[in-house]
């Protein structure tokens, strides 16, 4: 399954609030030109929603969005406030008679969430050298392919050959 990292939560966390209240903008907004509309030019309700059919639609796409993101935000201020993740949330890990070990409380955990220095990456780094890499770098600029995964040189890749060949279909 998909899931957030631990070093990316934060950033995921940050990305759904902002979500949100863009959302509620985009409601609020085109909420307030519909009422403005119906108030000040003493429009009709029908009439203005003729009138007015895209921010109608960006008000119920609006709303939607923000139902469905308020949720998710929910979810995850909950998951913060008791320093759980979402599988120890979905399975009931924890328990009265089982307490959370993490749980540091509501306001020490949003402070660590908020302000804990981020782990060191356990990614290797990508030099030259680097075994993750399929191939390896001459001195020259040229690469020696790995025995698992053969490299294709310039000259014999298939956009070469085929500007290559005649009109007759044959190599010229």
């Amino acid at each position: 399954g998909n899931a957030v990292g631990k070093r990316n939560y934060r950033y995921f966390f940050l990305f759904v609030t902002g979500a949100l209240i863009l959302a509620g903008l985009l409601t609020s907004t085109c909420l307030s030109v519909i009422i403005l509309c119906i108030t000040k030019y003493d429009n009709e309700l029908v009439d203005t929603i003729k009138s007015h059919i895209p921010e109608v639609l960006l008000v119920v796409y609006g709303s939607i969005m923000f139902a469905s993101l308020f949720l998710l935000w929910q979810f995850h201020v909950r998951a913060i406030a008791q320093n759980k993740t979402t599988n120890e949330i979905l399975k009931h890990v924890y328990s009265k008679t089982n307490p959370n070990p993490y749980d540091k409380g509501c306001l020490r955990n949003f402070g660590l969430f908020c302000c804990k220095p981020l782990s060191k990456s356990r990614v290797a780094e990508l030099g030259a050298d680097s075994p993750l890499l399929p191939y390896e770098r001459r001195a020259n600029g040229t690469f020696v392919g790995s025995p698992d995964i053969p490299l294709l040189r310039v000259e014999e890749s298939p956009v070469h050959l085929g500007s290559e060949i005649g009109s007759e279909g044959t190599p010229s």
